[in-house]
């Protein structure tokens, strides 16, 4: 009788030696039942989606910038905004410049990109990051916190 072990070495020594030919008959497989192909990548998307999750924050934690210049990108596309920013054009400050609260990631002082002036989109000299709340503050914010974005923006 061979053991459980010995079966699991041999199935994973014959599936890394055989690696194309499994991939091909799968391929083929999927390839020949559309709805079957679907359902496993539905099943696959279920089982990994924490793992994307956790490496999308990893990304969000190493890549800042980039993070924020795909949302932004993203952002102007739906609205049909003009959209020219590169990595050197962002620098995301420690205080929001704003409000003069440290920027935490994961929080409402969060940095965001902010379009100083909304009809021109995000292209170069339009842009500053500040917080997401300072961002937020100009529709919904108190008065003394309204005078700090307005003594910001006089400083443009």
């Amino acid at each position: 009788m061979i053991s459980k072990e010995a079966k699991r070495a041999y199935n994973r020594a014959y599936l890394v030696a055989n690696r194309e030919a499994i991939n091909a008959q799968r391929r083929e497989y999927y390839k020949r039942n559309p709805q079957k192909h679907k359902e496993y990548q539905r099943r696959s998307d279920e089982r990994n989606k924490a793992k994307r999750l956790a490496t999308r924050r990893k990304y969000y934690l190493r890549n800042p910038v980039t993070y924020l210049l795909i949302a932004a990108k993203d952002r102007a596309k739906k609205k049909g905004l003009p959209f020219n920013l590169t990595r050197a054009d962002i620098t995301i400050p420690s205080l929001c410049p704003v409000l003069g609260v440290p920027m935490v990631r994961k929080t409402p002082t969060a940095p965001s990109i902010d379009r100083i002036r909304p009809d021109c989109g995000y292209v170069r000299g339009n842009v500053a990051v500040i917080s997401r709340r300072a961002n937020i503050l100009k529709n919904d914010g108190t008065l003394d916190e309204l005078r700090a974005i307005v003594a910001w923006l006089e400083r443009q």
